[in-house]
């Protein structure tokens, strides 16, 4: 289990932001969690969320947000496995992860959180909010950041 530590720390801001942005209980709470891909499912891959890919020693290396833009939006069904698919050569090789695009050839797993449709919003502010207190490395390539 070397992604613990990639894993705890996604938990741990995701926990920090939801204090800040929104009211749950502690069973809504539990469901908040960030879970691994296992197989070809994709954890919560019809909600509107965050993913992250990790690599093999656990470190986060890019944070990214699958979402509509609200439930009348032209892309209301552009959940988490749309987005996250989207990066991959094909789903028929799960659960060896093959990106698209070479930049993304350290990526060995990918953890998702997946929102309430309700909250499909906080999805964008949750993706900034994990990249400014994580910083993974590919997010600051992109961006510029150092």
């Amino acid at each position: 289990m070397m992604y613990l530590s990639g894993m705890k720390e996604l938990n741990i801001n995701t926990e920090e932001f939801l204090k800040q942005h929104l009211i749950i209980d502690q069973n809504e709470k539990a469901a908040l969690n960030w879970l691994l891909m296992e197989g070809n499912s994709l954890p919560s891959q019809d909600r509107p969320g965050c993913y992250a890919f990790l690599s093999e020693e656990g470190n986060i290396l890019y944070i990214g947000v699958g979402a509509g833009r609200g439930p009348s939006d032209l892309y209301k069904d552009c959940g988490l496995g749309s987005r996250v698919f989207s990066y991959l050569k094909t789903r028929a090789n799960l659960p060896n992860i093959e990106f698209k695009s070479k930049r993304y050839k350290d990526c060995k797993k990918i953890a998702t959180i997946g929102l309430h449709p309700d909250f499909w919003y906080l999805a964008y502010a949750l993706e900034q909010y994990l990249i400014s207190k994580i910083k993974p490395k590919l997010n600051s390539i992109a961006s510029g950041r150092k």
